[in-house]
């Protein structure tokens, strides 16, 4: 095993609380995985209490579940909703209703979303972002159940994930070491929506700092920051010199590192995510209307995309272009990665670290990436993936990956070493673990 901080002392098993700002369950995307990650591997090294918000009967029966797959972890639940679970199929309305207002209240509370009726624009095409504060509070009856919890244990550490579940740090009372940590930055993605969609600077350049100064006003109550890469924690160290922050990128699990060098010759694309994470949305129709109808052949090649996608937004996108097939939700991914490129045209960042491209490259896909997705990432271009900054160099990558086998095959190869080497599930683990050690100790880095 690597040692990460000296020649520290093996550390102390620790009682923790998570309260992450998303349901963790199934680790279907980064900021799910980034949370699941860490309690499947060191729920065996310290007691790990985990607490999370029922919005709907879905959500009941995932935490029955992953009780018994996690029976280490203690779970602490509070229903916010009315159960419809008398009737299974009324049950399946009521999940699919809740799924539905889960989406739309994130686009309306973040970009207040404008929907069209026709082909002009997207379904989900957005022209505001005056809504932009993710710091409301929390319902009177979550709170409760957490000022319950908080004393009826002693915990050494309270781990808060997420931006929206940021300002909770104002209820953690004095005793356990409090923790943030930064899955996204909220001022990052409206930086570049505004960039993106709109022209007057003036306006974006206010909101996005009235967006830092909140996120950074909570921030600073913290014991701790935790950051996905190298720049997200250059710029909180320097925002808060007082206070640790530590890079702690989230792995890739053990299961998902293919255990071959053997590779398919690239002969489809693929796009992982779904649409209720907004950068997902805007750069499948950025890759659908300006970048594939550069690509060569492209009325035969086809692009896979997975996760949740409105039938309002597919409807759209096979309208300009009948080659793109959405999968849906798949629960295992080998099928699809077979012969894939693996397209990563993200234009909305928001700092972090994109679990598409690393499970990409563990999976034996090669991957073409824009530079903003990959900001903080130890890469190399044309080494371990491509990096293209326009329409033209993304279309001209996909035509040279699927030509030159030998460069595809370097890349897959060089992506999974990497992969193995710093994105690890024991070696990010225990690493995040070492830092735990520090800050229960009171030790500066």
């Amino acid at each position: 095993m690597k040692t990460f901080i000296g020649n520290m002392p093996p550390g102390r098993r620790l009682r923790i609380l998570i309260i992450p700002g998303l349901f963790p369950f199934p680790p279907v995307n980064g900021g799910k995985i980034c949370i699941y990650s860490f309690i499947e591997y060191l729920r065996f090294k310290h007691e790990i209490h985990l607490y999370l918000p029922l919005r709907n009967d879905s959500e009941i029966a995932l935490v029955e579940e992953y009780r018994k797959i996690w029976p280490e972890v203690a779970f602490h639940t509070v229903q916010l909703f009315a159960s419809a679970r008398r009737h299974s199929a009324l049950s399946a309305l009521f999940a699919i209703r809740n799924q539905a207002k889960i989406f739309f209240n994130y686009l309306e509370t973040a970009f207040s979303a404008k929907k069209v009726q026709n082909y002009d624009k997207p379904p989900g095409w957005c022209e505001n972002i005056e809504v932009t504060v993710p710091f409301a509070p929390f319902p009177e009856q979550f709170v409760a159940k957490l000022t319950e919890i908080l004393k009826k244990f002693a915990f050494d550490i309270v781990q808060i994930e997420y931006t929206s579940a940021i300002n909770l740090v104002n209820v953690i009372p004095p005793g356990p070491k409090k923790i943030f940590v930064e899955i996204e930055s909220r001022r990052s993605v409206l930086k570049d929506y505004g960039r993106i969609n709109r022209s007057n600077q003036e306006f974006i350049d206010y909101v996005v700092k009235n967006t830092k100064d909140l996120e950074h006003a909570f921030m600073k109550n913290y014991d701790a920051l935790f950051t996905l890469n190298d720049l997200d924690c250059k710029e909180l160290k320097n925002a808060f010199p007082g206070i640790n922050v530590f890079n702690s990128p989230f792995p890739v699990m053990d299961s998902q590192i293919i255990k071959n060098d053997v590779f398919d010759a690239p002969i489809k694309l693929l796009f992982l995510g779904g649409e209720s994470h907004y950068p997902n949305y805007d750069a499948l129709i950025w890759f659908v209307t300006e970048i594939m109808p550069l690509v060569q052949n492209n009325e035969r090649l086809k692009l896979y995309v997975t996760g949740s996608w409105q039938k309002e937004t597919i409807r759209y996108i096979r309208h300009l272009n009948g080659n793109v097939i959405f999968t849906g939700f798949l629960g295992d991914l080998t099928d699809v990665f077979k012969g894939s490129i693996s397209i990563v045209p993200i234009r909305i960042g928001g700092g972090g670290l994109r679990a598409k491209i690393i499970y990409s490259m563990a999976a034996g896909s090669p991957v073409i990436t824009t530079p903003l997705a990959i900001k903080g990432f130890n890469c190399e271009n044309k080494k371990d993936l491509i990096v293209a900054d326009t329409k033209e160099e993304f279309a001209g990558a996909i035509n040279e990956l699927l030509c030159d086998l030998h460069l595809s095959g370097k890349l897959i190869k060089n992506g999974k070493k990497l992969i193995v080497n710093q994105y690890g599930q024991g070696y990010l683990a225990e690493k995040r673990d070492s830092f735990y050690q520090i800050i229960c100790n009171s030790l500066r880095r």
